[in-house]
């Protein structure tokens, strides 16, 4: 410390100004889900500490003990803070954490709970009383405050892996082993809360004759409901909605001959629509890298068939290394946003994979057929698996007079074809987490 002393010591108001500014951006990055970030900026705070606000040096000098394994040299610090003001909800919280860390469960717990009376949404709160929950086995109040906290910050990358997480405990306690992906997950949830009479939806089968069939963008959208259509014999409504703001739109009903489809987004107008109409939602999604490579060559085509306000023309002009550099900034994340958000809108629905789709659709179907109260038999399952095959004509196209060149090639892991290291690297720092949390991946160092 000493050895920077003369540095900090010879700099200008301005630079002390600047400094106590990343400090507190220090602290924001923290506890909105910036873990990477925050490292690099301890190592510009931490030698000029004494020259911060006192109680942003001391939360600061907290939060580096505690994530530098040293829970115990935090206690000191915030106990200065909390001397000057007994609620002040950073220095409780922190103080939640350290004393959670030491083992001290019942005092940690104290502390929360008295921040999160203080502020409800102060950001790390819920998230340290979920993490408590689950080390004592409450794993589904370790879910609730998990919820709580993504339920705050939903952009928030930290927020969604912990709850994933959550989730991933809660299914080992019951079924004895980690669940493969996040489809397996959120699935077994919904049978398991069938099981126990938390639900009641297939008790009243002729009440709930509608089917919403979702996926996000470039993710098998058509391939779902050309198999939902096979398993129902009802036909996809594909509806376009003119506001450009995906949460003011919404789809109308629709006969009971035929079933909504599209890329709808879980805003309030639609989960209403969803819980009067008692509906089933099946949900589709798919790895990242395959859906912004598949984004990639959509935007390429010359009849690119999206309200293109310049994105499909940029895609087409970049070359490709930067335009998929882009698409790795923007795509992937959002498109994680828009499961996870459906996931927790409470509304029961089962997901499919595009992987497990292509690659044991026998399966798939099995599953789906009985989540929508249409059991087949061996022969009807093949019939549908056969009838649904990538190289036979699609049936959701053809009611939207669309193009068979719409698809592309069916296939999973592509990406691999397109990702250059330097693109790998790009895409671990900024959906690495969650790529692992979903199950794409399972070792942090994952190449191409």
């Amino acid at each position: 410390m000493l050895a920077h002393r003369a540095q900090f010591d010879s700099r200008t108001q301005q630079d002390l100004h600047m400094l106590h500014k990343v400090a507190v951006g220090v602290w924001d990055m923290r506890y909105y889900g910036f873990d990477e970030d925050v490292q690099v900026a301890y190592q510009t705070c931490l030698p000029g500490i004494e020259y911060l606000e006192e109680s942003i040096a001391n939360l600061l000098l907290a939060q580096f003990h505690i994530d530098s394994g040293q829970p115990e040299q935090a206690l000191p610090p915030l106990g200065r803070n909390l001397k000057i003001n007994a609620q002040d909800t950073a220095s409780l919280t922190l103080l939640g954490a350290a004393l959670g860390n030491l083992g001290y469960s019942d005092r940690a717990r104290q502390q929360l709970v008295q921040s999160r009376e203080l502020n409800s949404s102060y950001p790390g709160t819920n998230r340290e009383l979920g993490r408590l929950a689950i080390a004592e086995g409450r794993y589904k109040e370790g879910i609730h405050y998990h919820r709580e906290e993504y339920g705050l910050r939903p952009s928030c990358e930290m927020n969604v892996v912990n709850l994933i997480e959550a989730r991933h405990q809660y299914h080992i306690h019951r079924h004895g082993r980690r669940a493969k992906n996040y489809a397996e997950l959120i699935n077994a949830r919904y049978w398991d809360r069938l099981a126990d009479g938390e639900l009641d939806l297939d008790c009243e089968p002729e009440s709930r004759k509608s089917i919403i069939s979702l996926a996000c963008d470039k993710c098998g959208t058509h391939l779902i409901a050309d198999v939902i259509q096979a398993i129902t014999g009802q036909t996809s409504d594909w509806q376009y909605h003119p506001d450009r703001n995906p949460m003011k739109r919404y789809p109308k009903p629709v006969a009971s001959d035929s079933f909504i489809a599209g890329n709808w987004y879980p805003n309030v107008e639609m989960l209403k629509l969803i819980r009067q109409q008692r509906s089933r939602v099946v949900l589709q999604y798919r790895d990242p890298r395959d859906q912004l490579i598949s984004g990639y060559f959509y935007c390429q085509k010359p009849d690119v068939l999206v309200n293109d306000t310049g994105f499909s023309q940029s895609m087409r002009e970049l070359p490709k290394h930067d335009a998929l550099s882009q698409l790795i900034k923007n795509w992937p994340y959002a498109s994680m946003e828009w499961l996870v958000g459906w996931v927790e809108s409470d509304v029961p629905l089962l997901l499919t994979t595009f992987e497990e789709m292509v690659g044991n659709k026998p399966r798939v179907v099995d599953e789906l057929a009985r989540y929508l109260a249409k059991p087949l038999s061996e022969a009807q399952r093949d019939a549908v698996v056969e009838a649904t095959h990538f190289k036979k004509k699609s049936a959701s196209l053809t009611i939207e007079n669309v193009s068979e060149t719409f698809k592309r090639k069916g296939v999973a892991g592509d990406w691999r074809n397109h990702f250059t290291p330097e693109l790998v690297e790009l895409y671990k720092q900024e959906v690495g987490r969650v790529t692992l949390a979903l199950g794409f991946e399972h070792d942090p160092n994952w190449q191409a």
